[in-house]
């Protein structure tokens, strides 16, 4: 669970699989832009390109899932802006991840700062109820409680 929504309802994450309005990150479609090689291109140089290209490809494939990993941290309520049409996939951006993954963020640290204030609040009302309560149960001098006079 991650928190309460306004309503009060638990915030829960859910796989971005799964369920209607999923989301899902956008992603260019990548083809070979270098279709036609260099004539003059050796078979060393082509290895080196080839072997970079595998390394660059593997580099986005970890990125990739580590964005997936974040969309599908957050609450689903996040995930899935209303736009009132049940089945409809939602495509995200990367930047887009990242800003909703930044809201989420400040509405905890806000909860939490909100929280902290309320415990606060708490502790201070349970001392002072302590405090009442072992000044009652002292006597006085006259051998009176404190509330009897």
């Amino acid at each position: 669970m991650y928190g309460t929504e306004p309503n009060g309802l638990p915030i829960e994450a859910s796989s971005s699989s799964s369920g209607k309005g999923k989301s899902k990150l956008r992603s260019a479609s990548r083809s070979s832009k270098n279709i036609n090689h260099k004539p003059d291109e050796t078979a060393e140089e082509r290895r080196n390109r080839n072997a970079h290209n595998i390394v660059e490809k593997q580099y986005r494939s970890r990125l990739n899932a580590r964005f997936e990993g974040l969309l599908g941290a957050l609450p689903k309520s996040l995930r899935s802006p209303g736009t009132g049409e049940g089945d409809e996939e939602v495509r995200l951006t990367k930047g887009d991840v990242l800003d909703m993954s930044m809201t989420y963020i400040r509405t905890l640290e806000s909860q939490r700062s909100d929280l902290e204030k309320e415990h606060e609040e708490l502790s201070t009302s349970i001392a002072c109820l302590h405090a009442m309560l072992a000044n009652e149960s002292r006597p006085d001098l006259d051998g009176f409680s404190s509330d009897s006079t």
